[in-house]
């Protein structure tokens, strides 16, 4: 995935996060109980927190080991946020069993950025 796409699907999951956590505030309160509306908050928050480092770091990175390790935090990024916002929206099935992979790909993914990042060549 070129660096500009990690750019598009950052401001993309930050302009869903503005959204939803606006329906978080204002739509859910009173329909769901208020630990699924913190769940959904904590949903957004990390689409939002992770949506603009994609937007931010995608494009500076050049290395397919960098861009791989982006590309795990996105796949995290939607597993995680998007399982508990199902889970809340949604409650057919356990969307909540997705959310530990989810996590687990956003450590790794964060993890493997750090480590390509110690071995990028040129530049400081």
């Amino acid at each position: 995935m070129k660096g500009r796409w990690f750019a598009v699907l950052g401001a993309l999951a930050a302009a869903i996060a503005v959204a939803g956590d606006a329906y978080g505030s204002h739509g859910l309160p009173g329909k769901v109980s208020a630990a699924l509306v913190e769940r959904f908050a904590r949903a957004m928050h990390y689409l939002l927190l992770h949506g603009i480092a994609l937007a931010a770091i995608g494009p500076r990175l050049n290395s397919i080991a960098e861009r791989l390790s982006l590309a795990t935090v996105a796949l995290g990024m939607l597993l995680f946020s998007g399982a508990l916002a199902l889970s809340v929206l949604w409650p057919v099935w356990h969307w909540t069993r997705l959310a530990p992979v989810g996590g687990t790909l956003l450590i790794a993914g964060w993890l493997l950025l750090a480590v390509a990042s110690l071995f990028r060549r040129g530049g400081s």
